[in-house]
C-alpha cells in the first residue's frame, strides 16, 4: 500500500496520506523562502465544502434562488465563491449585506474584491465592492461609482429587486 523508493520518495499507492494528530501537517521549511517574513512552512489544514449565506437588505433576510456558494480554505486563507439570485421581491429596507461565511476573518485589513454583480433589472449597473471587515462574518456591498447618486455608497433596498443577480469570489485569512 505504501512504499518508499530509494531515493527516499513516499508513495501511496493505495488510500490517503492521512495526518492523525492535530497540528500536523506537511513541512515545507526545506524550500526555498521568498523575500518577506515566513511565520511558518507548515500546510496542516485544508478543507472545502458549501456555506450557508443569507442574503439581507437591513435586518430581513431575502430568498435566494439558483445558488451556488462553496469555499475552499488552505492553511489560514478561506476563498469563498457565491452565484445566485433574489427568487422573490425585495422585502425590509436598509442596506445590503450578506452573512454565514464558513469563517471569520482576522484581525486585519479588509479583504476586498471588485464585482460586476447583477445583468439585468437593477436600478443601476457600476462596478460594486464587497468588504470584509476586521474580525467578522457578514460581507458589505457598495458601489464603486453610484450613477443614481454619483458617490461611493452602500447598496440599498433601492437598488435591488427580484431580478437582481450576484457572483463574487472573495478571499481573506481566518485563525
Amino acid at each position: 500500500a505504501m512504499l518508499i523508493d530509494e531515493a527516499g520518495n513516499v508513495d501511496v499507492k493505495l488510500g490517503n496520506l492521512v495526518i492523525g494528530t492535530s497540528g500536523k501537517g506537511i513541512d515545507f521549511s526545506a524550500t526555498g523562502d521568498g523575500s518577506g517574513t515566513d511565520s511558518s512552512e507548515l500546510l496542516d489544514d485544508y478543507e472545502e465544502g458549501s456555506w450557508s449565506p443569507v442574503w439581507l437588505v437591513g435586518t430581513t433576510g431575502q430568498s435566494i434562488g439558483d445558488t451556488s456558494s462553496y469555499y475552499v480554505k488552505i492553511g489560514q486563507l478561506v476563498t469563498v465563491f457565491f452565484v445566485g439570485n433574489m427568487s422573490n421581491a425585495v422585502s425590509g429596507t436598509g442596506n445590503m449585506s450578506m452573512t454565514g461565511l464558513p469563517y471569520a476573518s482576522i484581525n486585519e485589513t479588509n479583504a476586498f474584491t471588485a464585482i460586476r454583480p447583477w445583468t439585468n433589472k437593477v436600478a443601476y449597473t457600476d462596478s460594486v465592492s464587497v468588504n470584509l471587515y476586521i474580525n467578522s462574518s457578514i460581507l458589505y456591498f457598495e458601489s464603486l461609482t453610484n450613477s443614481r447618486t454619483g458617490a461611493q455608497v452602500a447598496i440599498d433596498d433601492a437598488d435591488l429587486n427580484q431580478y437582481s443577480q450576484f457572483q463574487f469570489q472573495i478571499s481573506y485569512r481566518t485563525a
